[in-house]
């Protein structure tokens, strides 16, 4: 008889990644990491919040994923806005390793907005906020330092959607797999693009930063 072929231990997984970040993470953290592992697991099961379904997988495509990009935003940033923040990746991992800013998870789907709601209320992350609306309705009191997406949509509908929501030295930031587009929307310009190392994952991920043209940075 076949001896039965063991599931992936996603926690040791967790930790082995976390542990190749170039950045470190406390236990706090972790445990916080952990619980919303288990509550995306339970909500996923019932709301279809991610295509990805395995925990394991989850760690890498998900929470490594979103932890990588923490290195390559500015440290001083203190306004931060997550578009089409589903189940708050990347917001709610920025909020976790930046406790001295302010996140905000922009997200209009309702049943992604209840998750949003129960996660912060659990975690608890009183540095994140949901915005339960469509970026482009979204009026801030405050310019946003930096507008990130994690969503697979193309460079220019994301800068019209949002320009609204950044001043002169705003940074616009999509995570894609490839450097495959150019911005064409007037007032803009790709300043860089970085490769982002995520452990344990072979795909490639690259941030594209784009900055209004005018910006001295």
């Amino acid at each position: 008889m076949k001896e039965a072929v063991r599931a992936p231990d996603f926690l040791a997984l967790l930790h082995q990644g976390l542990t190749a970040l170039p950045f470190a993470v406390c236990a706090q953290t972790v445990t916080k990491l952990t619980a919303y592992l288990h509550l995306l697991g339970k909500w996923n099961r019932v709301h279809n919040l991610t295509a990805v379904r395995a925990p394991e997988e989850q760690v890498r495509l998900h929470l490594l994923d979103c932890l990588a990009l923490h290195p390559h935003l500015n440290r001083r940033a203190r306004y931060i806005a997550d578009i089409g923040s589903g189940a708050g990746l990347p917001g709610i991992m920025l909020a976790l390793c930046r406790p001295e800013a302010t996140l905000f998870l922009v997200e209009a789907n309702r049943k992604k907005c209840a998750f949003l709601r129960e996660a912060l209320r659990l975690l608890p992350l009183p540095n994140a906020h949901l915005v339960a609306t469509r970026a482009e309705r979204w009026q801030t009191p405050v310019a946003m330092d930096i507008i990130i997406t994690r969503a697979t949509g193309a460079i220019d509908p994301f800068l019209s959607l949002t320009a609204h929501l950044g001043a002169a030295d705003t940074l616009w930031a999509l995570m894609k797999a490839h450097d495959d587009e150019s911005c064409t929307v007037p007032g803009f310009a790709i300043s860089a693009v970085e490769k982002v190392h995520v452990p344990l994952l072979a795909a490639p991920r690259v941030l594209v930063k784009i900055k209004g043209k005018d910006s001295r940075s």
